[in-house]
């Protein structure tokens, strides 16, 4: 029993079926799919009640990308690079400071 019910889905959520998009990148829930994908000999072939069942069917796992059209991430995150990006810029401190005055310290009079 949980201590709090979970909500009840949203009317999104009840007409929305999961389906792999159409480059087999994510799951998704929107109506965005070929429409030969709907021919009922083919269909249970694309479309899935739920998230879980889509990244099983499509690719393998309980977990995969995906976009929830129902409930959008304000900032989402890009998806995770497959190597390491470059190393930060590393700021190299000179032993001896940079000699006063600059060219524009030159030609610039205070007022």
């Amino acid at each position: 029993i949980t201590p709090v019910p979970s909500p009840a889905p949203t009317i999104c959520e009840e007409r929305m079926k999961w389906h792999p998009d159409e480059k087999f990148s994510v799951c998704i829930n929107d109506f965005d799919y070929p429409l030969e994908w709907t021919n009922p000999y083919v269909e249970n072939d694309y479309f899935y009640e739920s998230l879980e069942e889509c990244c099983k069917g499509v690719f393998g796992t309980p977990e995969c990308p995906y976009i929830d059209v129902c409930n959008p991430t304000a900032n989402p995150t890009s998806s995770p690079m497959l190597s390491p990006s470059e190393s930060p810029v590393v700021t190299i401190i000179t032993p001896v400071p940079s000699p006063a005055p600059t060219i524009c310290e030159e030609r610039m009079k205070w007022h």
